[in-house]
């Protein structure tokens, strides 16, 4: 018995749509490029009473490598006026807001360093 004949053929058709799922698993950036994928090919075999037939099972499964995690910075306190503790994340000001940089001066939304007045400071190489 050839494994890519049984049941007409179906055999092959779920091992290959398990490997392609598998081959966009490893393409896919946001999964680790190294983890390995595992594909199963579990054949049960239940025979007859009178042990002259049987049935075949075939189920084909895929062990995937997860989506890789992602974080944040939030800046956590205390609103002054309610007592309620609240979170923002950094990068999701509003547009044109500041924030001082981790060398202590004040930067735009872009990164770019400004004076007390707001004022882009020309970069002097």
């Amino acid at each position: 018995m050839e494994l890519g004949k049984i049941a007409n053929g179906d055999v092959q058709r779920l091992f290959d749509r398990e490997y392609e799922k598998v081959l966009k698993n490893i393409m896919d950036p946001q999964t680790s490029a190294t983890k390995k994928r595992v594909i199963n090919l579990k054949i049960t075999v239940e025979p007859g009473k009178l042990r002259n037939n049987g049935m075949i099972q075939v189920e084909v499964s895929s062990k995937l490598a997860s989506q890789l995690g992602v974080s944040s910075v939030v800046s956590i306190g205390r609103d002054e006026d309610t007592g309620q503790i609240k979170s923002n994340e950094w990068g999701q000001e509003l547009p044109g807001q500041t924030y001082i940089g981790e060398d202590g001066s004040l930067k735009t939304e872009d990164g770019e360093t400004i004076d007390e007045n707001g004022n882009v400071m020309e970069v002097v190489k």
